[in-house]
């Protein structure tokens, strides 16, 4: 900052100090405001004026306002930010961008309690004296009673019009010019010579009689204008509601959707007034012809294309849409019927838009929920379209079924938190629907193990690359969807849905339960195959609906996906039309106590939370289902499977807990090395492992061999402590034991009986030496050396001694004891798996055969 700048600073500084503190300059407290306020100004780090920072936190508090139902704060605050940005201010071009961004961030930041301010929406005062001329400037004159008439000396009239037109204007202008305001009295006489209920109108010839047509009332010979009656208008905006173009609408060229193309006006309306209104039916006979053809795409297509609850969802849209057209067309049966009968009938557009205000509603939330998803990028399909679809859409049926599900879950908890019961049951129901097919699909995982997914949208996916039966089929046959939602660009995620977080591991083991039940073959044991029948576990999908026929059933202008909630016992079309009816519906007297209980159930749903009630619901039909699975599946792997056979058989062989025979073994293949017996053999180990286990009870038959893990022609040293490291102990478990018991755990326990058979052997060594043998060393027994020697020995035998007492009774039988002891209070198949792997890591980890133990080698 040059020091002009700064000077300047420093002078407005002082300005805003003394007007603010009103606190005069040169005193203590002066100054030391003037210092902070510099330094503030120098130092400050301030908001960031970024474009997208500051749109990203308007739309926040946009959305801010929808979600604790304040609209209209919603709706001003984002019809003023788009106006201020784009269009140019006195002070502000369109191209200084970065000066509206910098403002629109200071009256962010200003802003305090946005929610608890008072809101009242402004509108223009009208100027006090305003003159004709801006009168018509903003209103111009238009329809037939306006036509323009040449007041030239060329226009022939007659000299006793001209007369009497002069004596009718002098006496307006009398009148006018005696009153305080001003106006423009030669723009007044030009505006009373053209209106047509003059006695002296001196404008366009009318036919002053009736029509045999009631839509032409009068007849303009020099214009082509149609008239209608109201009750006209009101069947064209009922037919372009029901998706049908008429006379005051049009479809729209090259591009889908209506327009308004007035080719009628009323007597009664102004042009703009009547344009008006008919833009707003116009823009909700959009929102509605949106999403019908977008449903009626997804309903036509292969399910195969956008997925069963994309189809489900269109096609519950499409009852809503439905009973929607049938309202509207008994309104229109009504107005035919009265006018062939002759009756006189009172009608209102605005009666009709404050009457259908509440379906309008219903259909721009779901308009508003299509255009937000990737349904939006398909394109709509008219009900009379017989051409071939040929679209290929850009997103995976499982986008469309994540962002339906998640985003109705979504908005239904969003209404309700808001108090919008209507919006909260119409939702809820199109939930259900769409969950159905969604639903059903788990419903058979969990039955009969199979997936059922013929367009690739549940969040189970099956890898048909493992082989079935094999030792990774539990793990990786089938796992949860993984992938990057194209529509949100987010992370990597386990793409199931967000509401199904907790059930997610529960559904996904009682399917895969289910499906290692019925890979197991029983056929021969008639029980337990009727053990395994699925019929045990069907369990009806129907208690999961959250949203049943009776709530939402008092309010008369709501639309259910299933059914319409309105009475039909009174005239429809004078309920719309004629609001001053004092009668009422007629309910029958069978039905009374329904409706009390459907209140009382309203009110309490809509008390409840939804995600709560969805919870509960889901809890109480997934949770005896997984319980029974698990307790089949723990029966299978205990009896017919024999899992304690095979982890008895992993403790005695691996672990040497079985005491004699295990040492038997270890003193034979000892013995054959000190001799030099042939025993560095694949063939001769593995006999020698047979020979030594084979009346063994608790061993399986062919389960244990034994091989040596070396090229045949080397000869290594046998007498070596490390040639052991090259005697392998395989265990051959059959399925689906192999997938508790994995092949990297077997790894570990061969480490820890190379480790055990290592110390087992120093130990045999250090034993067998005694004075006995070194007799031929001529060395006296009373000598120092001797003396030293059996030292030395005492203390190696108790150095390995307590090492095997600290591996086999603090570690290894310590642990086995927890481990089959866990095992038989865990029930779910991968908590066996998780269980078994902390177990041989713990184990592997305490006998010091680890990295960290392990020594570092020489640089």
């Amino acid at each position: 900052m040059n020091t002009t700048n700064q000077v300047q600073v420093n002078k407005l500084t002082e300005q805003l100090i003394q007007h603010i503190t009103n606190t005069q300059p040169g005193t203590t407290y002066f100054e030391k405001c003037k210092t902070n306020s510099l330094s503030t100004l120098k130092y400050h780090t301030f908001g960031s004026n970024n474009e997208n920072e500051v749109f990203r936190r308007y739309k926040g508090l946009v959305e801010k306002f929808c979600i604790h139902a304040q609209y209209e704060k919603a709706k001003s605050l984002d019809k003023c930010i788009k106006s201020f940005v784009e269009n140019p201010t006195e002070t502000i071009s369109n191209s200084d961008i970065t000066t509206k961004f910098a403002i629109l961030a200071m009256i962010l930041a200003l802003s305090n309690f946005p929610l608890k301010s008072r809101y009242v929406p402004t509108r223009p005062k009208p100027s006090e004296n305003q003159t004709v001329a801006q009168i018509l400037k903003e209103q111009p004159l238009t329809g037939l009673h306006w036509i323009p008439v040449s007041l030239s000396d060329n226009n022939v009239l007659s000299s006793e019009s001209d007369q009497n037109e002069s004596e009718r204007i002098d006496i307006g202008i009398h009148y006018f010019k005696n009153m305080t305001y001003s106006y423009d009295y030669d723009r007044l006489k030009d505006l009373e010579s053209l209106q047509y209920w003059r006695n002296k109108y001196t404008g366009p010839s009318v036919d002053n009689h009736l029509s045999k047509d009631p839509r032409n009332p009068f007849k303009n010979h020099t214009v082509n204008v149609r008239f209608i009656s109201e009750l006209e208008a009101i069947r064209e905006v009922l037919f372009v509601l029901s998706g049908r173009p008429g006379l005051l609408f049009s479809k729209k060229k090259n591009k889908n959707g209506f327009q308004v193309d007035i080719k009628a006006k009323l007597t009664h309306l102004s042009e703009g007034a009547f344009k008006n209104i008919l833009q707003y039916f116009c823009d909700q006979a959009n929102a509605i012809a949106k999403v019908r053809g977008i449903s009626y795409r997804i309903c036509k297509s292969d399910c195969s294309k956008y997925g069963m609850t994309a189809q489900a969802f269109a096609d519950s849209i499409l009852q809503m849409i439905s009973k929607f057209e049938k309202v509207i067309g008994e309104m229109e049966y009504e107005y035919s019927i009265r006018r062939v009968r002759g009756e006189h009938t009172i009608a209102s557009l605005l009666q009709l838009k404050n009457r259908l205000s509440t379906y309008f509603f219903e259909f721009e939330i779901l308009h508003y929920f299509v255009v937000n998803t990737p349904l939006k990028e398909i394109p709509e399909l008219e009900y009379t379209s017989t051409s071939k679809d040929n679209h290929v859409p850009s997103y995976h049926p499982w986008e469309f079924t994540y962002a339906i599900l998640s985003g109705l879950y979504a908005e239904i908890t969003r209404h309700q938190i808001a108090g919008d019961t209507r919006i909260f049951v119409m939702l809820g129901r199109h939930f259900d629907n769409a969950f159905e097919p969604y639903m059903r699909i788990i419903d058979k995982w969990i039955k009969y193990g199979s997936l059922d997914d013929p367009a690739d949208e549940f969040f189970i996916v099956k890898i048909s690359k493992v082989v079935e039966k094999s030792g990774n089929h539990w793990q990786e046959m089938f796992i949860v969807r993984e992938a990057i939602p194209s529509y949100k660009n987010i992370p990597s995620i386990l793409c199931s849905l967000d509401f199904l977080g907790q059930f997610v591991n529960r559904i996904m083991f009682a399917g895969k339960g289910r499906n290692l039940l019925m890979s197991l073959n029983f056929s021969k044991d008639r029980k337990n195959k009727k053990l395994y029948a699925s019929s045990n576990m069907e369990i009806g999908i129907e208690k999961l609906r959250s949203f049943n026929e009776s709530l939402g059933q008092t309010n008369n202008n709501t639309i259910s996906n299933g059914a319409l909630s309105h009475p039909t016992s009174y005239n429809t079309l004078e309920q719309v039309f004629v609001p001053f009816i004092d009668e009422k519906p007629e309910y029958p007297e069978k039905n009374s106590s329904l409706n009390s209980n459907s209140e009382l159930t309203t009110d309490f749903f809509t008390f409840q939370p939804f995600h709560q009630r969805f919870a509960e619901n889901l809890e109480d039909y997934l949770q005896p289902q997984y319980e029974h699975i698990n307790d089949l599946l723990y029966k299978a792997l205990v009896d017919q499977c024999h899992l304690w056979a095979h982890l008895r058989t992993l403790s005695g062989i691996y672990f040497m807990q079985e005491g004699e025979s295990i040492h038997r073994l270890c003193d034979v293949l000892f013995n054959r090395m000190d001799r030099g017996q042939l025993w560095y053999d694949s063939y001769v180990l593995n006999e020698i492992f047979i020979d030594t286990l084979h009346n063994l009870d608790w061993l399986p038959n062919g389960v244990i061999s034994a091989r040596i893990d070396d090229n045949v022609l080397k000869r290594p040293d046998i007498t070596n402590m490390r040639i052991f490291e090259k005697i392998m102990i395989e265990c051959r478990l059959p399925w689906p034991i192999n997938n508790i018991i994995q092949v990297d755990s077997l790894q570990y326990y061969k480490q820890i009986t190379i480790f055990l058979l290592q110390i087992r052997r120093a130990k045999y060594l250090v034993e067998r030496m005694a004075f006995s043998r070194l007799q031929n060393e001529q060395l006296d027994p009373k000598s120092r050396e001797m003396k030293l020697f059996y030292g030395i020995r005492l203390n190696l035998i108790w150095f390995l001694n307590t090492i095997w007492d600290y591996l086999m009774g603090t570690i290894l039988y310590s642990e086995t004891a927890k481990f089959h002891l866990e095992i038989k209070k865990v029930f779910d198949f991968d908590k066996m798996i998780a269980s078994h792997k902390h177990f041989i890591q713990k184990v592997y980890d305490r006998c010091l055969l680890n990295n960290k133990a392990r020594r570092k080698p020489k640089p």
